[in-house]
This record gives structure tokens, sequence and C-alpha cells, in this order.
């Protein structure tokens, strides 16, 4: 398994395209991805101590990168920036205080449905991406 898996909300129309956007982008293909709602994400998961109303509840991306998790906006930023080029950049909004990014994350997360729909099904990769997900 790599070192960088992004657990995500597989039915929320705006998590899906963020892994698309990513995928996309991942010329180094170091980025693996799996549901939240999966029973893997379950079983990596609960080796790390964490509220498990996160799996049932998944309103906020997961970051598995070099054995330590990010949440919410540490999460994405890490995220964006391991993206590297010019995304590296990004890295620097880290020095914004984590109340204010965490907050401006939440609002989206709640809202996330209703701003941009929510699919029936998790998302099911296609042939070429298969190697990226988790199963």
């Amino acid at each position: 398994m790599t070192n960088r898996v992004i657990f995500f909300d597989g039915y929320c129309v705006l998590c899906n395209s963020s892994v698309n956007f990513l995928i996309s982008r991942d010329k180094r293909d170091n980025f693996r991805f799996a549901s939240l709602q999966s029973d893997k994400a379950a079983k990596i998961l609960s080796e790390f101590d964490i509220d498990p109303n996160i799996l049932a509840n998944p309103d906020t991306v997961i970051y598995l990168r070099n054995g330590d998790l990010k949440f919410k906006s540490d999460a994405a930023i890490h995220i964006i920036s391991d993206l590297g080029g010019v995304f590296s950049l990004l890295k620097s909004l880290i020095f914004l205080p984590k109340s204010l990014r965490d907050s401006a994350y939440n609002l989206v997360a709640r809202k996330r449905y209703s701003l941009f729909g929510k699919n029936e099904s998790c998302r099911i990769p296609n042939r070429e991406e298969k190697h990226k997900f988790i199963e």
C-alpha cells in the first residue's frame, strides 16, 4: 500500500469531483483512495484512535500520510500541496489559524449535498484508475 491514502465520502458529488481532479493531476502516482463508507477504510482507520462517528457520518476528508492522519483543512492543504508543482504553494495556507480554516471547511462540509448533490451509490473506479483505489 502507498504511504498516501485519501479517505473521502463516496456519495458526495463534490468529494468525487475532487478525487477526479487529483487523479488527473497525480502524475507521480502518489495517491490511493478509499471511500469512508468502505469496509477497507473501516479496517485501516480502526488501527488509529479516531472517533467512530467519523465513519458513521463522513463529513471530513482524512489523509493518511506517512503513517500520520490529517483531518479537514489540514488534510486538504497537505493533499493539494503533495501534488507538487504550483500546487505546493498552497502549503502556505497551513499558517492561517486552524480554527478559521476548519470553520470554512465545516461550512462547506455541512452544505455539500445541498450545494453539489449526492450520488445514489459510492463511486466505482473505471478500469484505468482501479489501481488507485483500495478495495
